[in-house]
């Protein structure tokens, strides 16, 4: 069985980032039950503001949890090119 070990004030920082974006990224899976199946893969006008706070398990190069917050102004020391991950 593989374990996964997070840094909690890495977590506590995204689930903090998360909560005060004031939008955030939607999965399919969340489109899919507030839109519908038919139309889950296209984005929808302001759904970002529809988005609740939560943290994505993430796993492509490596098994990372983000944030899906949008700040359209990056605070000091965070990278604007992408969100925040532990």
């Amino acid at each position: 069985m593989t374990r996964l070990r997070f840094d909690m004030e890495q977590v506590a920082g995204l689930a903090r980032h998360s909560r005060a974006a004031p939008e955030r990224r939607m999965t399919i899976a969340q489109r899919a039950e507030i839109y519908g199946e038919d139309r889950c893969a296209t984005l929808q006008p302001g759904e970002e503001r529809l988005a609740p706070p939560c943290l994505w398990l993430v796993k492509d190069e490596g098994i990372y949890l983000m944030s899906p917050g949008i700040h359209p102004d990056p605070g000091p020391g965070d990278r604007p090119t992408r969100p925040p991950v532990a």
